[in-house]
């Protein structure tokens, strides 16, 4: 009689792999900005005035805003908008608010800048 499952296969080299894969699984849902920019970027910024909330999504990409309670209120691709910068990571690195305006820095020394009601881009620069 021949059994099919004499085999044993250790235990070790089976909990190795799971770690690995764990820890690529969180490689990969981590935020492209944090990724790319460490601890220095700046994902999200609040208007006081208003209470509108904008912040960068996990692809580092698109800029998403979204009402005191909750209520999404526009989303942008910078990337597409802006084009990719000529310098740097093509994720955002920095959001803030001026008055009305978004201001976006990506790449190495790329801007845009937002209409913080619209999410339209109201002006480029790049140094």
């Amino acid at each position: 009689m021949v059994r099919l499952f004499q085999r044993r296969i250790p235990v070790v080299p089976i909990l190795v792999l799971l770690v690995l894969f764990g820890y690529y699984l969180h490689l990969r849902m981590r935020h492209a900005s944090i990724t790319a920019y460490g601890k220095s970027a700046v994902i999200a910024a609040t208007d006081a005035a208003t209470g509108i909330r904008v912040s960068v999504s996990r692809d580092g990409r698109t800029l998403v805003a979204s009402s005191p309670d909750g209520k999404m209120l526009w989303t942008t691709d910078v990337m597409a908008a802006a084009g990719l910068p000529s310098m740097g990571k093509p994720v955002i690195f920095r959001v803030f608010i001026q008055g009305d305006t978004v201001v976006v820095t990506y790449g190495f020394h790329a801007w845009a800048y937002l209409s913080l009601r619209y999410g339209n881009v109201t002006w480029l620069g790049e140094d």
